[in-house]
């Protein structure tokens, strides 16, 4: 497999797994579900973590999906390629 899907895979991952945290996140903070009074009051409640309002919400809810995105990219980057060293033993 070559190194960029390795990071497109890793990052696909880590973002996945940050949606999901955020979104669990926002449906039970606040008043549970993701009705209007739901999405707002969860918005609410993650702005509030840091002093904010609903918009601060937003990217403190965000946050966890970029820095997942990014660890992602970065582990799947350092990760072995096996394929090239068995390559390189062929060669010689």
């Amino acid at each position: 497999m070559s190194k960029g899907y390795k990071k497109f895979f890793g990052g696909t991952l880590g973002a996945s797994i940050g949606g999901a945290g955020s979104y669990a996140a926002l449906y039970g903070l606040g008043t549970t579900g993701v009705s209007a009074a739901g999405l707002t009051s969860g918005l609410a409640a993650a702005g509030s973590v840091i002093g904010g309002e609903m918009l601060v919400g937003v990217f403190v809810l965000a946050a966890p999906v970029v820095a997942l995105t990014i660890g992602g990219v970065e582990i799947a980057s350092r990760l072995k390629d096996n394929s090239t060293d068995e390559q390189c033993h062929q060669t010689k």
